[in-house]
């Protein structure tokens, strides 16, 4: 959906037609992006938004997309139980916490989920928080790429048995000391850590604590 003048009903109607086919959703900034099963243009979504509010006009999503933040007051309308991969990049806090929450209890069966701060200095210590709390609650998780990793999430993504792909930037925590047991990682084949020159030691540490494997 990219347009620069009001959509007329008979082209929503030809949508909708359609729309039980449509897999994947990508909200972008990119107009070049045609390559995409679906993709809604930034200035557009609102008329996308007031025409889904009629109802789950996208029953069959399995992967979401935004690359822009300040859309998340309508992504909980797009969360079912049948999607199973959502990036996000999040712009405003409190609805940040409230899409999160709707997650955990919407989409269960979450198996990759990547999110990232629209404005990194503006992020706050409750939403970090209601992001942990929501790793720790999705038990099929296979893939995850945050800013930040609390070890309880940690811990918790360690033992579900079919998680193989980790992104996430340290800080300068001990996570050998604190870690309540060995992490067991299961399946994992991928690990992306950023971090800086002064975190050099417990990254060291963390790297320490992962189980050896031929």
């Amino acid at each position: 959906i990219q347009e620069d003048r009001k959509i007329k009903a008979h082209e929503w109607a030809r949508f909708q037609h359609h729309a039980k086919r449509v897999r994947e959703l990508s909200i972008t900034l990119d107009r070049t992006e045609r390559d995409k099963p679906l993709f809604v243009y930034y200035d557009c979504y609102d008329y996308f938004i007031d025409h889904y509010k009629e109802g789950n006009i996208l029953p069959n999503l399995r992967k979401i997309t935004t690359e822009v933040g300040r859309v998340e007051y309508f992504l909980p309308t797009l969360l079912q139980p049948a999607l199973r991969s959502f990036t996000w990049t999040y712009g405003d806090e409190e609805d940040a916490v409230t899409l999160l929450q709707t997650l955990v209890e919407t989409v269960p069966s979450l198996r990759e989920l990547s999110m990232r701060e629209q404005y990194r200095e503006r992020a706050t210590p409750e939403v970090y928080q209601e992001l942990w709390d929501t790793v720790c609650a999705l038990n099929e998780l296979r893939s995850l790429s945050i800013s930040a990793l609390s070890p309880d999430a940690l811990q918790h993504i360690a033992c579900l048995p079919a998680f193989e792909a980790l992104t996430f930037h340290m800080e300068n925590v001990d996570y050998k000391t604190i870690l309540a047991q060995p992490l067991v990682f299961y399946s994992l084949k991928k690990l992306t850590i950023t971090t800086s020159g002064e975190v050099m030691g417990p990254l060291l540490a963390f790297l320490n604590t992962l189980p050896a494997r031929g």
